[in-house]
């Protein structure tokens, strides 16, 4: 009850002193005798909106995730491929695409504490099954083969998108339990390092795919995108 007597006095002197002025002066005094309780409301707002659509878009199903890493050459702009590739598809409200391209792994030592938090990242979303593919740089790439098993390209991509992109793309080595398999795909021939003009990038960057990927179908849809003429 004091509180609301005390609110009560607070709004009726407030009353008093906007009564005699004009509207601009009203305005200006507003302005400047409450402007960190406008900033604060205007901050919890924000807020509230950020929370809001972090938690909704949380509730939406995702149907292919993955990530680019190692981008030297700033050729895998998550958020351009992200809307030429949705653009193309038909997606409810209730569906998504994440990509993300903000990871980086340096092999030689360098930026330890981001390294440790990307490769963490990685690694989780593996264990997790949450991650589809991760497009890397040959040294990474083999890092990861090392130690996590890989789908292959041979079993995972159908008859005709294996002869569209061709033998020559597919990465050989010993994966994580001992066998050879076709465990890398060579970017080069995708429409994101073909076309970029940069003759660096090529044999550059590699796709993988981790065997606990959940949404292969759609992957092989994005892998048929990726390399489309």
């Amino acid at each position: 009850m004091r509180m609301i007597t005390r609110f009560k006095n607070w709004r009726q002197t407030e009353a008093e002193k906007l009564a005699p002025m004009s509207f601009g002066k009203k305005v200006r005094y507003i302005l400047y005798y409450y402007r960190f309780w406008i900033v604060g409301l205007v901050i919890l707002v924000c807020m509230g909106l950020y929370v809001g659509d972090a938690v909704y878009q949380s509730r939406r199903e995702i149907v292919l995730q993955g990530f680019f890493t190692n981008d030297d050459y700033g050729l895998f702009d998550a958020g351009a491929i992200l809307d030429g590739y949705t653009s193309g598809l038909t997606l409810d409200k209730s569906q998504r695409v994440v990509f993300d391209d903000v990871l980086y792994i340096d092999l030689e030592g360098g930026a330890t504490d981001y390294t440790s938090a990307s490769n963490g990242k990685i690694i989780a979303y593996i264990v997790t099954s949450e991650l589809d593919f991760v497009v890397t740089s040959v040294p990474v790439f083999q890092h990861f083969a090392a130690d996590v098993p890989m789908a292959d390209f041979r079993a995972l991509l159908p008859a005709d998108l294996l002869e569209q992109i061709g033998p020559g793309a597919l990465i050989e080595l010993a994966g994580a339990d001992g066998k050879t398999g076709a465990w890398g795909l060579d970017m080069s021939g995708s429409r994101f390092v073909r076309d970029s003009g940069v003759e660096a990038a090529k044999g550059f960057y590699i796709l993988f795919v981790p065997r606990s990927a959940p949404n292969q179908e759609q992957l092989v849809d994005f892998i048929r995108y990726s390399f489309a003429q």
